[in-house]
């Protein structure tokens, strides 16, 4: 779970008249809360944490607005009725071991995400990943 909270810049209170005081703002303030004990090693139980703290990546990401970006994946397509996705993954990709990122890792992680609890458990999705 994370919070964030934003405040407006305020007028700061003048003590002085002058004129660098009366054009003083404060500055906008953000406050992150999240659970920063992990509890294991499976981003599936501590994802958001892992993903921050850059241990894992997801296929792709949202900016602020809430529009993908690319991550691992570099292009995305569904055919119309959105019931199959096609990723391009970004080459290069390495894991710690220094094992290259493949397609089969990608589906192997996404069908272990999904048979356990969390957020592609809770999805409309009703079959096993396929390469």
């Amino acid at each position: 779970m994370i919070r964030t909270a934003l405040k407006q810049p305020q007028k700061k209170p003048q003590v002085e008249n002058t004129q660098s005081q009366k054009n003083a703002e404060i500055l906008p303030l953000a406050t992150v809360v999240a659970p920063w004990e992990i509890n294991s090693l499976d981003p599936n139980q501590s994802g958001v944490i892992f993903q921050r703290m850059n241990l894992a990546e997801t296929l792709v990401e949202a900016d602020l607005n809430g529009n993908l970006i690319p991550a691992l994946a570099t292009d995305w397509r569904s055919n119309e009725e959105g019931t199959i996705w096609r990723f391009t993954l970004r080459e290069g990709v390495k894991f710690h071991n220094d094992q290259v990122l493949t397609a089969q890792a990608v589906v192997n992680s996404l069908n272990i995400a999904k048979s356990k609890p969390g957020v592609l458990a809770k999805s409309l999705l009703s079959r096993k990943f396929e390469r």
